[in-house]
């Protein structure tokens, strides 16, 4: 059925920084720093990778390029730290040593060594001189920890030049020699990072040879992989480090940061506590007033027995569907208007008619003598001066109505003693409170973090979340209120038992029709109109009319704008490491996959990229 439907600024770059620190221990090894540089070409880039038996690798790179005009020499980057995802709190580490840096001669050429993110960079060439023309690099350095264990194989995965260099390459080519025959398989991908497409590759009973297909554009490069035997080498093992402990001097780990965090943090939620039990838990009665004649209250204890759910078969003190959904709920929405609705129809009010895909409804000129205030509003709301509409027509109207049903609730709930306050402006007023405290605590993080305090500033943020959080359960029940609230889930739980519902149904279908807006109001509809299903016609007929079977479901939707809003939990609880890093299978450089299963260019150890300088 359809409804019918028409800071600081200093504490600020602080904390940037971090946020910038951060991303770069998280970004993929691939993205090396490489200056956009012209002027020059690669036209080889070759890489000899030997395995050695202790499971390290020796890699020997012949990089022949062409300077147009003068620069110094080359940068090269290779990864050195990679995530662990095995390992929580630990990253991947190749220990890399550089042996030597030639010319095609072999002379010697200068080079330094540093660290730049998760790369190392190898930088060759004399800082008092400059070079052009063709020229070439020998690189030899050897790394270990980058094979992979898989339980049937070992396993090189390895980029070979790396997506980084800013210029294109015209041949890349690749050779891994064993350390004895028993070469199980090989596998070469070629393109940008993530491409599946193939490359060359041959193998032989102790070696395997690669090369692209093509020349390399800039940010491309060849990825191959070579399975061996177990037993071939040494039994390969990641090396692991952890994390760093510091974040650019804004979180820094230490007894003290550490500990003042937690005091802030403790403090702040044992403060909410005191706030949610002290000024937002439930009053009941110490002892039942019907026997002691006692209306003494206390707060309602945190732990003990729950509050005996009494046998209810009409509704407590003959309150109305939708005031026993305020206290069972602390608050109304479309699901109660249209209970209302339903139980302003039973009572003689108005009519309801099914037509096609919309509701109508209809006043039957009865006047308002004996409703409540909120019906009066709620008739007011939908019929305006017509004593006939369609849902359909109510529509654009319904939040304004809907808004002005909760506002009178809320305030008879106070009224009558239900609750200590409006259950609405105290929510309201404790949201602002949190929205406040939050604004503050975000200022007062920031400074903290300009302090080299971050973890006690998360705290604050944390603390001051948790008073917006706890504004849901502000609005308090009194000892009366509480009581109400046990005897409106004795009716629930009434309204739910099938036995009492065969009892009910031989009663006239106008005292059954009576329960119908209750088992609304009380999210029973579907249960219930199920159990009474074969009176239902008989019990809907003094104020329903349509081809089909009253809904009361498809009804209560078409006055819920933005859904239907329920807290079951009510009913069912308010009352009555590293060591196992290698498990994963050797994860290779960025996963725990294998080269052969879903490998792809850029997705092994090494690789990286370069520059001029």
């Amino acid at each position: 059925m359809r409804c019918g439907v028409r800071l600081p600024g200093g504490a600020v770059r602080r904390l940037l920084l971090s946020i910038g620190l951060a991303l770069a221990l998280v970004a993929p090894a691939q993205s090396a720093p490489a200056a956009a540089d012209q002027g020059w070409t690669i036209h080889r880039f070759d890489a000899q990778v030997t395995i050695q038996p202790d499971a390290s690798i020796r890699v020997a790179e012949s990089v022949d390029v062409d300077f147009a005009s003068g620069v110094h020499g080359i940068d090269r980057y290779v990864p050195v730290m990679y995530d662990a995802p095995g390992a929580p709190g630990y990253e991947r580490v190749y220990r890399l040593t550089v042996e030597s840096a030639t010319d095609a001669q072999g002379r010697s050429w200068p080079y330094t060594t540093s660290r730049e993110d998760r790369n190392l960079r190898i930088r060759i060439g004399d800082p008092n001189r400059t070079v052009s023309g063709p020229l070439s690099y020998r690189l030899v350095y050897r790394v270990e920890g980058a094979l992979n264990s898989f339980r049937d194989h070992d396993e090189l995965y390895w980029d070979v030049n790396g997506g980084g260099w800013p210029v294109a390459i015209d041949a890349v080519t690749a050779t891994v020699v064993l350390p004895g025959p028993g070469l199980l398989r090989i596998a070469s991908y070629q393109g940008a990072s993530g491409s599946r497409e193939a490359a060359a590759g041959s193998a032989a009973v102790d070696r395997a040879t690669f090369r692209a297909t093509r020349p390399l554009a800039a940010g491309e490069q060849l990825t191959i992989v070579a399975a061996l035997p177990k037993g071939m080498v040494a039994e390969p093992a990641p090396i692991l480090q952890e994390k760093p402990a510091e974040l650019g001097g804004t979180f820094v780990v230490n007894a003290g940061t550490i500990g003042s965090a937690l005091l802030v943090l403790l403090a702040g939620l044992l403060g909410v506590a005191a706030l949610l039990w002290f000024v937002g838990r439930d009053r009941e009665y110490r002892t039942d007033p019907a026997v002691t004649g006692s209306t003494a209250a206390r707060i309602r204890p945190l732990f003990g027995p729950p509050a005996a759910v009494s046998w209810e078969s009409d509704p407590p003190y003959q309150l109305r569907p939708a005031e026993l959904a305020m206290i069972v709920n602390e608050r109304v929405g479309g699901s109660e208007a249209a209970a209302t609705i339903v139980d302003l129809a039973v009572r003689g009010y108005l009519s309801i008619a099914q037509e096609l895909n919309d509701w109508t409804l209809i006043l039957t000129g009865r006047g308002v003598e004996g409703i409540r205030d909120y019906e009066r509003d709620l008739l007011a709301g939908v019929f305006g001066r017509s004593g006939s509409v369609t849902l359909s027509d109510v529509r654009s109207r319904l939040p304004g109505i809907l808004r002005s049903f909760r506002g009178a609730l809320s305030r008879d709930a106070a009224r009558y003693g239900w609750f200590a306050g409006n259950p609405r402006s105290t929510r309201f007023a404790w949201y602002a409170a949190g929205a406040c405290a939050v604004a503050v605590g975000l200022l007062v993080a920031l400074v903290l973090m300009a302090l080299s305090a971050g973890f006690a500033g998360l705290a604050v943020i944390a603390d001051t979340v948790a008073l917006l959080v706890a504004a849901r359960w502000m609005p308090r029940r009194t000892a009366w209120g509480r009581e109400l609230l046990r005897r409106t889930l004795g009716f629930r739980h009434t309204l739910a038992t099938a036995d009492w519902v065969e009892q009910a149904i031989a009663r006239p279908p106008a005292t059954v029709a009576g329960y119908v807006p209750y088992a609304m109001a009380l999210r029973l509809g579907s249960v219930w109109m199920r159990l009474v299903s074969s009176a239902l016609p008989a019990v809907a007929a003094g104020w329903y009319s349509g081809e089909e079977v009253f809904a009361a479901d498809s009804f209560a939707v078409c006055f819920s704008p933005s859904g239907p809003w329920w807290p079951d939990y009510i009913y069912l609880h308010g009352y009555g490491g590293p060591a196992n890093y290698r498990d994963q299978g050797g994860a290779s450089g960025y996963s725990a996959a294998s080269g052969f299963d879903g490998g792809g260019a850029g997705g092994g150890g090494g690789g990286g990229g370069g520059s001029t300088w």
